[in-house]
C-alpha cells in the first residue's frame, strides 16, 4: 500500500512545480513525504510541518517540512542539500550535518513556529485524502 502512495508522489510533481515555484524550493516536502513513507513502520518518527526563519532568526518566515526522529530533527537541508539560507548567510559545514540536529537546536536556530507533527500513516492517509503532499491544514 505504501508503494502504491510512492508512485503515486510522481505525478503530483506537474502540480506541485507550479506551488513550490511561489511557496520555495519545495525539497523539502519531497524529503519529508519519502522519509515518511520508507520508514513506515516507525513507533518514533514524525513528519514535521511548520514555519522557519532563515537560520539565527531572519524576518521573513518560510513555510517548511522536516522529519523528527529519536530526539533528532532530519531535514533536506542538513542532511542533503547544505543550503541553510536565502539570504547571504549561508553555511555549508554544520556539525549536524548527516548526523541530524538535536530538537532543541533546530527549533531554536530556525526559530520554528506553527509545527504540525504527523505519524508516518498519518501521513499515508493525508496524501490519499487530499492529493498533495503540501503540509495539511498548514497556516
Amino acid at each position: 500500500m505504501y508503494i502504491f502512495y510512492y508512485l503515486i508522489f510522481i505525478s503530483d510533481m506537474i502540480y506541485l512545480k507550479t506551488l513550490l515555484l511561489e511557496a520555495g524550493c519545495g525539497e523539502c516536502l519531497s524529503y519529508t513525504y519519502t522519509q515518511a513513507i520508507k520508514n513506515h513502520k516507525s513507533r518514533t518518527l514524525k513528519a514535521v510541518y511548520g514555519s522557519v526563519t532563515e537560520i539565527g532568526g531572519g524576518s521573513k518566515r518560510f513555510p517548511h517540512s522536516w522529519i523528527e526522529d529519536k530526539g533528532r530533527v532530519f531535514d533536506w537541508q542538513t542532511m542533503v542539500h547544505k543550503l541553510y539560507s536565502r539570504g547571504d548567510n549561508i553555511i555549508t559545514k554544520n556539525k549536524w550535518d548527516k548526523k541530524g540536529y538535536p530538537i532543541k537546536d533546530f527549533y531554536r536556530l530556525f526559530n520554528v513556529k506553527k509545527e504540525k507533527k504527523y505519524t508516518p500513516q498519518e501521513v499515508a492517509d493525508n496524501y490519499k485524502k487530499y492529493k498533495t503532499i503540501m503540509g495539511w491544514k498548514w497556516k
